[in-house]
């Protein structure tokens, strides 16, 4: 047992021997620089608080400041304001102003013709001229375009008044004429108020430029515009504008209790301005705009839409917008057809329960100033008139002078509100 062991031990250290013996260790290899990798280091910078960043804020635009209003004019003399003033008192301007107009105006292919002449195709003052002469149909208005000294430097240049837009914007371009020939843009404005007619007047040997204004809620002539034009650009605008001072009872017809009531409404109508509310036979919804009444006296509520539209093209005037909901019918807009085919703009319309049935009012602008207040019963398949009064407006004059920035296009819009 011993021998064995023994011979086991001898045989194991023999194996581990021969083991040994395979294994050499290699000599060493010689490295060359050129065999050695290059690392580079990179050694961290100092450690850097990021600032914070910069708040954003808005751009500053800069604040239109509308130029001052003058007490009396520097340029127009006040003759001519006091003439325009007694026009607008009387609403005499036509008859007033036409017989003072001068210069004539151009046809399309004269300004066609003068185009060819003196615009090369890329200078925008001809091109966009050009654009207005060539429109074969333009819904908002056709061009004008008046050929006289508007400046009143002895050499005759060209005005062409330009259309706009369906709210009744329009442009004013001003081609100056040169005394050596051709001509020189030297105004150009759009997007203000369509003020009906233009032309240029001469009064004491000077030329003016007149335009008629219009109230844009009621699309009446309401008064007018006198411009002076030196080398080509306006320095100066008066603006003569009458305006609704108040309102006299003209009419009562009618049993006195719709009357009074009638006039009561109208003088609250008046204080507060148009809008429109619910009567004692109707409930207005939380968004004050959707309604139910029983307007055509029948026994049963219709669901409708009523509130004031204000104009927001040249053809439309300041009324009531009245709809009703899907499903539900009624005798109400057929009132307003009637009104309207008598020349009335509805403004308001309300509806009051009461003991012989329930009854319509409504207040309605005719096509002028005048206020007409109604009362009204469906009754057997009509719209019974029960009562009416009218009031008529008391005017006051007003006269606006402004020296303007000629680099402002600047409207005085309260001679149309």
């Amino acid at each position: 047992m011993f021998l064995v062991i023994t011979l086991k031990k001898i045989f194991y250290l023999f194996l581990l021997l021969v083991s040994l013996s395979a294994c050499t260790v290699p000599a060493a290899e010689t490295f060359q620089p050129s065999d050695v990798p290059v690392v580079e280091m990179v050694i961290p910078s100092p450690a850097v608080t990021p600032e914070p960043e910069a708040k954003w804020t808005p751009p500053v635009y800069p604040k239109y400041t509308p130029p001052p209003i003058l007490e009396e004019p520097s340029y127009i003399p006040q003759g001519l304001v006091d003439l325009a003033v007694q026009a607008v008192e009387e609403n005499t301007l036509d008859e007033v102003f036409g017989p003072m107009e001068v210069g004539r105006s151009v046809s399309k292919d004269e300004i066609l013709a003068i185009i060819d002449q003196e615009g090369k195709p890329e200078d925008p003052w001809w091109h966009n001229l050009r654009s207005y002469v060539n429109s074969e149909v333009n819904l908002f208005g056709e061009l004008l375009t008046i050929e006289a000294d508007g400046d009143n430097d002895g050499v005759l240049d060209l005005i062409a008044i330009t259309p706009g837009g369906s709210a009744g914007n329009i442009g004013l371009m001003f081609f100056r004429g040169l005394a050596k020939g051709g001509y020189q843009g030297t105004y150009d404005v759009h997007c203000f108020l369509d003020r009906g007619s233009y032309g240029f007047i001469l009064f004491e040997g000077k030329k003016y430029l007149w335009s008629s204004n219009i109230n844009y809620a009621t699309k009446n002539v309401s008064g007018l515009s006198l411009y002076e034009f030196q080398n080509g650009v306006p320095v100066e605008e008066v603006v003569i504008f009458r305006e609704v001072e108040g309102y006299e009872e003209d009419l009562r017809q009618g049993d006195d209790y719709y009357t009074d009531k009638l006039a009561q409404m109208t003088a609250e109508f008046l204080e507060e301005g148009v809008s429109q509310f619910a009567g004692t036979a109707e409930r207005v919804l939380d968004d004050q705009v959707h309604y139910w009444g029983d307007l055509n006296n029948d026994g049963v509520e219709e669901f409708y839409y009523k509130n004031t539209w204000y104009p927001t093209t040249y053809w439309d005037v300041v009324r009531l917008h009245f709809e009703y909901e899907e499903g539900h019918t009624g005798q109400a807009k057929e009132l307003l057809n009637i009104m309207e085919e008598h020349g009335y703009a509805v403004q308001t319309l309300w509806c009051d329960k009461e003991e012989q049935g329930n009854k319509v009012y409504t207040i309605s602008r005719d096509g002028g100033d005048v206020l007409s207040a109604d009362a009204w019963q469906y009754q057997e398949d009509v719209w019974a008139h029960l009562a009416q009064v009218l009031y008529s407006p008391k005017y006051v004059v007003k006269t606006r002078a402004y020296t303007q920035d000629l680099n402002i296009d600047y409207l005085d819009t309260t001679a149309f509100f």
